[in-house]
């Protein structure tokens, strides 16, 4: 997933995304890389930035693999 602030001014970007949202799998585990935080309980990302003017970021999630093969 990708931010973007697209300004001229230092913004804060604050988000709750549901993985049902995004096409993910709320029974699955996830691990999340980058922006976000994982609330296991809600089923969503949590995103909480300061980005600095006409920046970019990127986050990575990936499924834990199942141990039931």
């Amino acid at each position: 997933m990708n931010l973007f602030n697209l300004s001229a001014e230092t913004r804060r970007v604050q988000a709750e995304i549901a993985l049902a949202n995004i096409g993910l799998d709320v029974n699955r585990w996830y691990t999340a890389y980058g922006l976000v935080d994982l609330d296991r309980k809600k089923g969503t990302f949590v995103i909480d930035r300061t980005m600095e003017p006409w920046s970019a970021e990127v986050f990575e999630c990936r499924a834990v693999p199942s141990q039931n093969g």
